[in-house]
């Protein structure tokens, strides 16, 4: 339930809800899951991710963006 109602203040920020992930080799993972946000800069980011579940239940975000490839 947090995680729809997170989503529904993010509305269509949210490019793809993402899925949890895990290590095909049985390492310890470095991520837990992702998610694909649009955002018009880090701050308008840091405020869509206000009350995030994953930030609620203790865990950390970290966000990267994507960059353009010329030619690609």
């Amino acid at each position: 339930e947090a995680w729809m109602s997170w989503a529904g203040k993010a509305g269509p920020a949210i490019v793809d809800f993402g899925a949890p992930v895990a290590p095909i080799s049985g390492a310890a993972p470095t991520i837990g899951g992702y998610s694909i946000l649009e955002a018009a800069d880090a701050a308008a980011l840091e405020t869509l991710l206000e009350g995030h579940p994953h930030v609620a239940s203790g865990g950390t975000i970290d966000s990267y963006e994507f960059i353009a490839i010329d030619g690609v």
